[in-house]
This record gives C-alpha cells, structure tokens and sequence, in this order.
C-alpha cells in the first residue's frame, strides 16, 4: 500500500472540501467524486475486475466518517417510501445482531442496504466501498466462500483511505451502528448519535 496514494487522497480530500458548500453531505459528495476521478483516471483502472451486480466486496466490514454517514441517511431518506423502510428495519436489525460482534466476524455478513445483489444507495455509497478494487472476481468469489486472498489494487485502497481521513479528521464509525443510530435520530441529533456509534476496527 503506498504512502504516496494516502496522501494524495488526504489531498484531494482538503482540496474538494473546501470547494463544496459547508453541509456534510455536499461535502462527502464532492470528496467521494473527486476520489471516483482520480481512480477512474489511474493507469490500473482498466483491468479492474469490479462491475455492477458484483457484490462479493459487500461483505467487508466498513468505516464510515461523518459526512459520508449524512449523504448515506439523506439518501435512505429519497428512497422510495416501502423502500426506504425496509432499508431502515434491515440496517437497525443488522446493527443490532452485530453489536457484539468482532470486527473480523462482520466479513461474513452482507450489507444491509443491499438489495437483489446491488446497492440501494451506490452513488452515496462510502469512500471504503469506492475505493475497494479487485483485479480478479473469481478470486472474490472464492474469497466469499473463505478460501484464498483477492488481488486488489492497493494503491486505490490507499487513496480512499486518505480520502476518509481527510473528510472525517474525527474518525469513522461501523456502518451497520452509525446508519441504525441516526436512522433513528432527531436532525438535530445525528451527530450525537454518529458519536456514539461503534467506532470502525473494534
């Protein structure tokens, strides 16, 4: 994993904030797109193996800054009224079997804003989930069932990851325990509620 993609994602995450407007979501946005250029634009963009209706990376355990848990509940909220609570009732249930888990034993578990496969809220789906690239979906495939390792792009790993701590200098949270909280919060609250999520790793 290279430092140099690290920081140049800490950088284009500074850059791009203070480019957006000063609501949270906007600003997730406007990191998460400049991140999706930089990797569209990087020399190992073409052999990438990732595709729509791939899903085996959505059984990775993700962290969540902030911002991006803002876009996440804002876009919940445009879903389609049945769908919208049936995304709730599965992440607040998802959240609630996986509380004492460890953050290993969650990679074994589908996200619960999956739906049929895909992803109910791509276009704000986190930078984790943007910047995770296999160059082989067999060996994802094989990786899901617990044998072998997956060939992913190292380099767009860390680029994201410097993305996350540029956005979200505070840290990040479990995706299942920051959605279930401030699904169920005030406006006013969801940054209470962000704060007491799990935190990402433990």
């Amino acid at each position: 994993m290279s430092n140099s993609a690290f920081y140049r994602g800490l950088e284009l995450a500074q850059t791009a904030a203070r480019g957006a407007a000063a609501d949270p979501a906007t600003r997730a946005a406007s990191v998460q797109a400049a991140v999706d250029r930089e990797l569209a634009a990087s020399p190992s963009a073409a052999v990438r193996a990732c595709q729509a209706g791939c899903s085996f990376c959505c059984r990775h355990p993700v962290g969540v800054t902030l911002p991006e848990a803002i876009h996440l509940r804002a876009a919940i909220d445009r879903l389609p009224p049945q769908q919208r609570q049936e995304r709730i009732a599965a992440v607040t249930a998802a959240a609630t079997c996986t509380a004492a888990m460890p953050w290993g034993a969650l990679a074994a578990l589908a996200c619960p804003l999956l739906i049929d496969g895909r992803c109910s809220v791509y276009a704000a789906r986190p930078l984790p989930c943007r910047s995770w690239a296999s160059f082989d979906a067999t060996a994802c495939e094989r990786h899901s069932r617990g044998a072998g390792d997956i060939p992913c792009d190292t380099d767009a790993f860390a680029l994201g990851l410097g993305a996350s701590a540029g956005l979200g200098p505070d840290g990040q949270a479990e995706l299942r325990s920051a959605l279930a909280a401030m699904l169920h919060a005030e406006p006013d609250d969801v940054e209470r509620a962000f704060a007491a999520a799990r935190r990402a790793g433990t």
